[in-house]
């Protein structure tokens, strides 16, 4: 069976999204609410933004020492500090996890910085944020109409035995 090109180009595609809990931020939620967050899969441009700021990333410091002149390295130092890039330079794995959490967060207006923030204090919440949405965003967009949601994966059981709030398995080899 051909291709079918007109079915491919009249069919409209929207994001695949999963709710991501983050129990470490409970605080910061409404009492009562249940804390997650709603992510989506990110489009290609998205993707090559997110790759975009690695490079920015590594070119910053020789950006502000052409703007300054050449001038001192306080003077330098004093605007790396100011935009929050001083001290030793940011994985390239990094920036481009922070640009996925970023732009892949749906239900929560997070600037760069909030998310720098998650990074540096929530790493467990920030890395299953990330994990999400890099695997939605690998699994594509669907086309209108069809489930956005990630869904079970094919052969795991819910909750999982993996799961620490899971009870053990029939078959616990653990000597109990």
């Amino acid at each position: 069976m051909p291709f079918d090109i007109e079915k491919y180009r009249a069919t409209e595609y929207e994001r695949r999204t999963e709710l991501v809990p983050v129990p470490a931020l409970a605080a910061f939620f409404d009492e009562g609410e249940d804390p997650g967050f709603t992510v989506h899969s990110l489009t290609g441009p998205e993707v090559y933004r997110a790759e975009q700021r690695i490079g920015a990333n590594r070119n910053v410091e020789g950006l502000v020492a052409k703007l300054v002149g050449g001038n001192s390295k306080d003077a330098v130092d004093a605007i790396l500090e100011k935009l929050g890039v001083a001290g030793s330079s940011v994985p390239d794995a990094l920036v481009k996890a922070i640009a996925y959490v970023e732009f892949g967060v749906a239900s929560a207006a997070l600037s760069q910085n909030d998310v720098v923030r998650m990074a540096e204090y929530h790493i467990d919440t920030f890395l299953s944020l990330f994990n999400t949405i890099n695997r939605l965003t690998a699994l594509g967009h669907v086309p209108v109409g069809e489930s956005t949601a990630s869904g079970a994966t094919p052969g795991c059981e819910t909750p999982s035995p993996c799961a620490p709030e899971a009870p053990p398995a029939a078959n616990d080899s653990s000597g109990k």
